[in-house]
């Protein structure tokens, strides 16, 4: 805040929740990849979460994640 920055990259829920207090607006890595899909930058966003799960133990509530991949036109998990 102290150098003019709004936006925040955070995906821990209590940090979530102390930049929002603080008028942070704030995105997590599932959202950075909803918006490289829409941009194109990316072809599907399931892929990546799977191995993010696997590999670094990527946690994201599946009925969440499956909604997410159906408006995406992906296939759930």
């Amino acid at each position: 805040m102290e150098k003019g920055i709004d936006r925040v990259i955070i995906d821990d829920k209590q940090a979530r929740k102390v930049a929002d207090k603080l008028g942070l607006k704030v995105i997590g890595t599932l959202g950075i990849l909803i918006l490289a899909k829409e941009k194109q930058v990316i072809k599907e966003v399931r892929p990546l979460v799977l191995s993010m799960m696997e590999k670094i133990n990527f946690r994201i509530d599946r009925a969440l994640l499956n909604k997410i991949l159906g408006i995406l036109n992906e296939k759930p998990i």
